[in-house]
Parts: structure tokens; sequence; C-alpha cells
């Protein structure tokens, strides 16, 4: 299931679940690059598409403590000088309870 970012086509081979343990995506779940910070989602064949405006309001509107989480990982990642937003940034942003797993 690895797949590139359709924003900066960098490599998406790892994932994490902020609310449950060993979770794989799910239609309609939620994606930031960890390369470029863009947010996307799970289509149904689990293909990464990159969010609309209108599909960010209605996260916005629906749930915005989610909004906030992804909005934040997300400007973390763009303004890191690293490639990609470390293991420690992570858990600051989601919690201790935040693991990443490798997609295999």
């Amino acid at each position: 299931m690895k797949q590139h970012c359709k924003n900066c086509d960098y490599l998406l081979d790892a994932h994490l679940s902020v609310d449950e343990e060993d979770v794989q995506p799910q239609e309609g779940d939620y994606s930031v690059c960890f390369g470029c910070g863009a947010i996307s989602t799970f289509d149904k064949d689990l293909n990464i598409e990159p969010l609309t405006a209108e599909q960010l309001l209605e996260l916005y509107q629906n749930d915005d403590d989610l909004f906030l989480k992804l909005k934040n990982v997300s400007i973390e990642i763009r303004e890191s000088k690293t490639v990609a937003i470390d293991d420690d940034t992570l858990k600051k942003l989601f919690g201790e309870d935040v693991e990443i797993r490798k997609i295999e």
C-alpha cells in the first residue's frame, strides 16, 4: 500500500493512528504527508487524495479538534528544517500513545 504524495511525491511508507492501536487506514481516514504537510484522505481504494477546500471546511465544522491536530502537524512539517517530522514532535502533537507503523 505504499504510495507517493500527490503534492510533493514523497514516499508514504508509514502511518499512525491517534485513536486505536494497530489499525489500518480505511476509507475516509485522514493522512498528513511527512514530506510536505499536505492533508489528504483515503478513498474507497485506499488511495490518498488531497482534500479540497470544501472538505477542509466540512472537517472543521464537524470535528474542529481533529482539524486543529491535522493543521498543527501540517504546519510543523512545513516549518521543519528537516525533510520529515520526528517521533518526539508527533508525540507532542498527538500524545504519548501515538505509534508509527511501517506500511507493509
